[in-house]
């Protein structure tokens, strides 16, 4: 207003305009802040529904964050903070920038899709809207984002499930459509194919139209139930008619679906015609099976559990039913013979199915109305592992074979009862000529062996003329087929001699008639031949007869009745064919023979058994009387009933002759008897002495006549009761019995003899006397009883061993800790005197110990200088603890003995064998008294088996006054196995094994003793100029180190006390009680340990395996053993092996850690 000059109405209405402007001013101020306060809670109201949102918001400016959401920051893993300033275009692939490049210049919000990318990374598909906003009066981009990937998973996963599911149905191996109110909607291609339509031509058609006339009624009334809701049985099978007109059978199944929100039914079509053709095919091809297996003439049924599920029409028969039902159902049982057939069948055929063959056997049935046939079972299972699930069976009526099987079992039986009882030879060859067959007749005719007359043609027993008459005679019967009943040859015997004999040839074919050899029978007839001359110039007829004459066979009823018999019974007896048959056999003898034959066929009836041999008194039609030899034996049908008898006879000329040729046998077999080197001898039922050889009668010390007619016992009384009389009921019943048992002689000896024992019978087939053949054994067992009793030494020595092992290691804790203790305390400590008791007693327990060490000591013999004073001590303290107090034991000792050259633990031996001979010599007790002295003997001292030589001696003297011994006992005290304490008590080897140690240290033995005054034996050893090797070892005193020790040792108890000594000395200690678990541990740090203490006598793994395990680490490997077990070869083989040193259990702890130093400073003893 500068410059103007304003009246005063104007300014005040400047004024006033001012207010006015003011005032409006204000007003618009207030209205201002009302808006910017609605505005600010509008901006927190919406930025908690950002933050709360589960879509991504944020707002960039040029395309950086200049705010965003939690959901935002989230989604793309960022802090919310983190967020801000990040370039929006880095957080998606390039369709993401270009979406928000594209939103950020619209005004429109436009949705789509893109890819975030996370800060670690991995990617999401979002749904983003992005559009430009004002902001803070700013042109800003604004992005929202929704994280989609799950949904658009399931759309695809959606998606490809539809297109499987699709594809499934189209090319599903069934038909499948849909219908809606009768008609197709849609088809798969299967569908179309049984059809023979496309789609196209049948998507709105009837499917009534392709159902076959017949089944229209009942299709449209099933698929009526369908629309209903209805469940329809089972499948529908029905006939269809194919667009080409071609008949088709189809299986189908119905039900009602929605179709999007129609009702429609799903049909399932499967095309059966196949299967229906072969169905009708394989019902006629049933039926016709039937037929036929109706028709075989073999029985066939199907069982199971053993009852009969199916059978064929000839198996109902078979049994007698009419109908198949009266026979289905029905047990097995009631169709065999009877229940012990039933089972025998039943074990044979279910044992045998369980491999799943084909179980064959033969059976008796029973029909229906009770008769009994055969029939041949063939059986096949359907299951193996469970054969009572099913079997397959066929029966085939075999009783006739069985019938005709019957009867040619009689013939063969008949001829080969024949055969085994004619004296004549049977033969047979081939058509070469070559012996392929004979009976016994025939070998003892010929006189070869059967092994030799096997490998001979006939020409090897006959010259060449009759060779040539042989070979005429078999060309015939060849030729003409016609048999020769008999003519001669003559023979040469294996021993030289001529025999005539009578031969018969046939011709042998086989089953198609073609010829394959020649059989006949062959009798010797040089008697015969001798006489014929004769016979043929008194009667011709008689002369034919003799030239076929063969022992008579014959057959009777049960009442003796001739109901059969040859052409040679004819000529024995002197009947016609006509007299003979249908009389009895007692019009053929006298009164007495009668009696005898009734009886024989009476036994035979009863037992069965037949009678090979027989006398009978024959009485010909002409009078004369005749011998004959007979046999007999039972004649059955064919159910075993007896029906009659039979036998063959002979004359008894030809017996007597065999029977001088008997007594020339039996002189040869006596001769051999007598000359036998065993005791053979023949006693009757009662013992008594019937027939003795020379041994036996040697043996004894008797004469024969006082022999025969005594008691067997008489001469050899058995001691062993039980063993004779088990033996001698078992050869009463028939047996042979091989048995051993003792005897006491006359003279009062006893001896060992092995007894064979053989029964003989009388000619009723009753033991009648025992055939005994006895051998002296005595020597044999008593080189079995030293082998025994030399194995028992053994054992006992090796316990012994494994004894004083194990007693070993217990001292060893013992001594162990009572001197560990002991250094411990003060001489005047009350418990320095009790330690010090217990371990002198330790060590007197260890001392005896390695006596028992030295007894079980085995192989090795070590000859050395040693005192033998030192052996009588150590002897000394075992048996002042151990003999009974009723003993006294005087010990004389020279203090100035030689040493003797010998085995120090066999000298041990020595003198403990004699101790313990004197104390059983007292056994009420008394004095024994030991002595050792020098004695030098000048001249021989001779005694009756030897004699001491001069020298000088060391002599062992001990004394005794028991019982002392008699002569017999002295003269035998040397020997082996001679005792004379209680059975059971001692070996009697201790005497035995004595003198040999004696003798084997060049000494001798000096015995005085009286019975009842006692005994005294002097021993003389040669004495030696050798001193005796000290045993003394120096020991380094310093007993403390620092170095590592590894312990091995088993015994938990020892491993801890030499732990605690050694560390107390200073030593580092690892202890282990397996060698395995010891070398691992070795391996890790094996220069750290300066020792190894190794226990000899390890389980598991050996002490030799632990002890190369070692050395195979570090070969300089310090190894110190210990053992309770004294082995030095053992021990040796040890340290060769890479050892160091030894120490025995039980040990004082000085010692050991005086060992343990020596070691490791590298002295060794």
């Amino acid at each position: 207003m500068k410059g103007k000059n304003i009246s005063k109405d104007e300014l005040l209405k400047e004024v006033a305009e001012l207010r006015r402007q003011s005032s409006e001013l204000k007003k618009i101020e207030t209205e201002n802040k009302k808006v910017l306060e609605a505005l600010r809670e509008s901006e927190e109201r919406y930025r908690h529904l950002c933050d709360a949102s589960m879509e991504g918001v944020a707002i960039h400016e040029g395309g950086i964050i200049i705010d965003a959401n939690r959901a935002f920051a989230e989604m793309f893993g960022y802090e919310r903070g983190e967020v801000i300033g990040i370039n929006a275009l880095d957080l998606s692939d390039q369709s993401f920038r270009d979406r928000i490049s594209k939103g950020t210049r619209s005004k429109r919000e436009e949705p789509c899709e893109a890819v975030g990318i996370r800060k670690d990374g991995s990617t999401f598909i979002g749904e983003l809207h992005a559009k430009e906003i004002i902001y803070k009066g700013k042109d800003v981009g604004l992005i929202t984002i929704r994280d989609i990937t799950e949904r658009k998973l399931a759309v695809k996963a959606l998606r490809e499930s539809e297109e499987k599911y699709r594809s499934v149905v189209d090319n599903a191996r069934e038909g499948i459509s849909i219908t809606q109110d009768w008609l197709f909607k849609y088809a798969n291609k299967e569908h179309n194919k049984i059809l023979g339509c496309e789609i196209h031509e049948l998507i709105s058609k009837p499917f009534i139209d392709f159902i076959h006339e017949d089944d229209r009624d009942m299709i449209l009334e099933r698929y009526k139930m369908v629309l209903r809701g209805e469940n329809i049985p089972g499948k529908t099978i029905i006939r269809i008619k194919t667009k080409s007109g071609q008949l088709k059978w189809v299986e189908l199944k119905a039900m009602m679906i929605k179709w999007g929100r129609e009702s429609v039914a799903l049909t399932f079509m499967e095309d059966i015609t196949e299967a229906r053709n072969a169905e009708l095919a394989l019902r006629e091809s049933e039926e016709l099976k039937r037929s036929l297996l109706d028709a075989s003439a073999v029985g066939l049924a199907f069982s199971e559990d053993r009852k009969v599920i199916w059978a064929n029409e000839t198996m109902v028969k078979m049994f007698g039913f009419t109908d198949e039902k009266e026979y289905v159902g029905k047990s097995t049982l009631s169709l065999y013979v009877d229940e012990e057939e039933y089972n025998r069948v039943g074990k044979l055929i279910y044992e045998g199915l369980k491999s799943g063959e084909v179980i064959e056997t033969d059976s008796q049935f029973r029909r229906k109305n009770g008769a009994i046939f055969y029939g041949n079972v063939r059986v096949s299972v359907l299951d193996p592992s469970n054969p009572m699930k099913g079997i397959i069976v066929s029966i085939l009526d075999i009783t006739e074979r069985k019938r005709a099987e019957e009867t040619l079992r009689e013939s063969e039986e008949k001829y080969r009862s024949i055969l085994s009882n004619i004296e004549d030879g049977y033969y047979e060859v081939n058509l070469s000529g070559d012996v392929t067959f004979f009976n016994n007749s025939a070998n003892k005719i010929i006189k070869y062996s059967e092994e030799e007359l096997m490998r001979m043609n006939f020409r090897d027993f006959m010259d060449e003329k009759n060779a040539k008459k042989v070979f005429r005679t078999f060309y015939k019967v060849f030729k003409t087929r016609r048999p020769t009943k008999a003519f001669d040859w003559e023979l040469i015997r294996k021993d030289g001699t001529k025999i005539y004999v009578e031969v018969s040839v046939s011709m042998k074919t086989d089953k198609d008639g073609n010829p394959t050899g020649f059989s006949g029978l062959i009798r010797d007839i040089t008697e015969r031949k001798n006489t014929e001359e004769s016979l043929r110039k008194s009667e011709e007829k008689y002369r034919t007869i003799l030239g076929s004459i063969e022992d008579g066979y014959y057959e009777v009823d049960l009442k003796g009745n001739m109901t059969f018999f040859n052409d040679s019974t004819l000529k024995i007896i002197g009947y016609s064919r006509e007299e003979l048959m249908g009389m009895n056999n007692r019009e053929l003898m006298d009164e007495e023979n009668a009696k005898k034959i009734y009886k024989t066929f009476s036994r035979v009836f009863k037992t069965g058994r037949p009678i090979k041999t027989l006398d009978w008194e024959y009485i010909r039609k002409d009078g004369t009387k005749i011998y004959i030899e007979v046999s007999v034996s039972l004649r059955t049908d064919q159910d075993g009933n007896p029906m009659g008898f039979r036998g063959l006879f002979r004359d008894i000329t030809i017996r007597k002759r065999a029977e001088k040729a008997l007594r020339e046998s039996e002189a040869k077999y006596r001769d051999l008897i007598e000359n036998a080197v065993d005791l053979i001898f023949t006693i009757d039922m009662k013992g008594n002495i019937l027939k003795v050889n020379e041994a036996f009668l040697k043996e004894t010390g008797c004469r024969t006549e006082e022999a025969i007619g005594t008691s067997f016992t008489d001469h050899l009384i058995p001691l062993d009761e039980t063993i004779s009389m088990e033996a001698y009921k078992e050869i009463k019943f028939g047996e042979t019995r091989n048995f051993e048992l003792r005897a006491k002689k006359k003279d009062g000896s006893i001896d060992w003899y092995s007894f064979v024992t053989r029964p003989l019978y009388d000619t009723n087939s009753k033991v009648s006397s025992v055939h005994c053949i006895a051998r002296n054994v005595t020597e044999r067992k008593r080189l079995e009883e030293e082998l025994m009793d030399a194995q028992k030494m053994k054992a006992v020595g090796t316990l012994a061993g494994g004894i004083a092992h194990d007693f070993n290691n217990i001292m060893a804790t013992i001594l162990g800790y009572a001197s560990f203790l002991r250094g411990k305390t003060e001489k005047g400590d009350s418990f320095y005197k009790g330690l010090s008791a217990i371990e002198k007693s330790a060590i007197r327990a260890s001392e005896l110990t390695a006596h028992l060490l030295a007894y079980s000591r085995k192989g090795k013999i070590e000859i050395k200088p040693i005192n033998i004073n030192t052996v009588v001590k150590n002897v000394h303290e075992i048996i002042s603890g151990t003999f009974q107090k009723s003993i006294t034991i005087d010990l004389n000792i020279s203090p100035k003995l030689d040493s003797i050259e010998g085995d120090i633990s066999q000298m041990n031996q020595v003198v403990l064998n004699l101790a313990l001979n004197a104390r059983e010599a007292m056994p009420e007790g008394g004095t024994i008294k030991i002595e050792t002295y020098m004695e030098d003997i000048d001249s021989p001292i001779r005694r009756v088996k030897y004699t001491i030589e001069p020298g000088r001696y060391v002599c062992l003297r001990i004394t005794d006054d028991g019982i002392g011994m008699d002569k017999y006992t002295l003269s035998r005290v040397f020997e082996p196995y001679f005792t004379t304490k209680r059975e059971k008590t001692s070996t009697g080897l201790g005497m035995s094994v004595v003198y040999g140690i004696v003798k084997g240290h060049n000494g001798y033995f000096d015995i005085v003793t009286e019975q009842g005054k006692g005994t005294e034996i002097t021993v003389y050893i040669p004495a030696s100029k050798k001193e005796v090797e000290s045993n003394n070892v120096e020991v380094v005193k310093s007993v403390g180190g620092t170095e590592t020790i590894m312990v091995i040792d088993d015994e938990k108890e020892v491993l801890s006390m030499v732990e605690s000594a050694l560390a107390d000395a200073g030593y580092k200690v690892l202890i282990h009680s397996s060698g395995e678990e010891a070398l691992n541990a070795y391996r890790k740090k094996p220069k750290e340990i300066g020792l190894v203490i190794l226990d000899v006598i390890m389980p598991e793994i050996s002490c030799e395996e632990v002890l190369k395990g070692l050395l195979a680490v570090d070969e300089n490997v310090k190894v110190l053993l210990a053992s309770g077990y004294s082995n030095e070869e053992r021990h040796n083989d040890l340290i060769e092996l890479g050892a160091s040193d030894f120490i025995g259990k039980p040990f004082m702890i000085d010692e050991l850690l005086g060992k343990v130093r020596n070691t490791l400073n590298g002295a060794t003893e």
